[in-house]
């Protein structure tokens, strides 16, 4: 969209400039996916291993693969070019839970999910990173986007539901 909306109850985060992907962890067992079935896992071995360390024995996550430029900032270029020259480093962004141990999470709102998520993820080192909510006027904050030189903004709509392969309102993308 444009620009955020003016009513509703909307949380904030970044917008990352990667690849979308599905982490599915079983024990030690990790699959990275992609939006359209693409298998990164052996493309990602550093995002795998990050997963299966990760404090839970079953869980799906949602996130953006990232390569990380000089100064910290996601640069699809690199992502892209990750076999041509030195790799950079590569993080997952971690936003949403879509499954915790034996409990589907589909159904609950994103502000539940996000809640879990974090608690899951506090204090876990790179190359795994939880994509936190950030505070403040939609506007502002995308001014603050522009002048870091990032990618935009995504709303989510705090009681929005995960509804797998939709595109829906209550998730935008503000560049």
């Amino acid at each position: 969209v444009t620009s955020a909306p003016a009513k509703g109850t909307w949380e904030y985060e970044l917008k990352f400039d990667g690849y979308r992907a599905i982490a599915l962890k079983s024990g030690w067992s990790v699959r990275l996916v992609s939006r359209n079935g693409k298998d990164f896992t052996l493309r990602f071995p550093e995002i795998a291993e990050g997963v299966a360390a990760l404090p839970v024995h079953t869980a799906i996550f949602d996130g953006e693969i990232c390569a990380l430029d000089g100064n910290g900032r996601p640069t699809f270029q690199l992502l892209q070019g990750l076999e041509m020259r030195r790799r950079p480093p590569v993080v997952f962004y971690v936003f949403d839970l879509l499954r915790n141990e034996k409990t589907q999470l589909l159904s609950r709102p994103i502000s539940e999910r996000r809640a879990q998520l974090g608690e899951l993820l506090r204090g876990v080192p790179d190359p795994i990173r939880y994509s936190s909510t950030i505070e403040g006027d939609p506007r502002a904050l995308l001014e603050e986007v522009r002048r870091r030189g990032l990618e935009g903004i995504i709303g989510k709509e705090s009681s929005s539901r995960y509804q797998p392969g939709l595109r829906s309102r209550d998730w935008i993308k503000v560049k």
